[in-house]
């Protein structure tokens, strides 16, 4: 294979799509300068369909290559967590880097 100049222009970075999951158990899409969208506010509810439905749609554009982050601190309910891990895995995700923010 030939390389590129090293001289040629620079790939961007790729897209890092950042999921937060609340205290309150609120699990948003985004970030603060990109925005942040709600995906589900009940913390009773189980399944993430606004969720399940904005993977599918990253995942098929990218080829299942887009890194993810879930952002979470130690106080989210157990269920929470893995409702949204279970969400990422139903829909061929199969690495996330789970960051630890108390402060949320």
């Amino acid at each position: 294979m030939k390389l590129p100049a090293s001289d040629g222009p620079a790939l961007p970075p790729p897209l890092i799509v950042r999921v937060t999951v609340g205290n309150d158990g609120k699990v948003t899409w985004g970030q603060k300068k990109e925005g942040v969208e709600v995906m589900l506010d009940s913390a009773s509810d189980h399944e993430l369909p606004r969720l399940a439905q904005r993977i599918q749609i990253i995942q098929s554009i990218s080829g299942q290559k887009t890194p993810y982050q879930l952002k979470v601190s130690d106080v989210v309910l157990h269920q929470r967590f893995t409702d949204v891990l279970n969400c990422f895995a139903k829909n061929g995700v199969d690495r996330i880097q789970v960051i630890d923010d108390s402060s949320l």
